[in-house]
């Protein structure tokens, strides 16, 4: 999904005298990309994006639909496209 997500960092006192620092990034977004990368990572060189990615590229790329699948927060499934090559 192409769109905002909200990063943040927190700082964490510990026991020790030291600080820790925690990155977090969230939103609809970054949910649907941990969706998809888990996906893609079942098969190397394999890219898949969402519907909303691929209107902004569809005029540069060969892409074969793969259906839709269900984003975790999400409502309504998430149409996505497997990348095959640059045009």
């Amino acid at each position: 999904m192409t769109s905002p997500a909200l990063e943040t960092t927190t700082t964490l006192p510990r026991r020790v005298p030291t600080i820790s620092m925690e990155y977090t990034v969230m939103g609809d977004g970054v949910n649907e990309a941990a969706c998809l990368q888990e996906l893609a990572s079942r098969e190397p060189g394999y890219i898949i994006v969402s519907d909303s990615t691929f209107e902004q590229i569809a005029h540069l790329v060969e892409a074969r639909p793969l259906g839709t699948v269900q984003v975790r927060h999400r409502e309504e499934p998430a149409a996505i496209y497997e990348l095959i090559s640059m045009r």
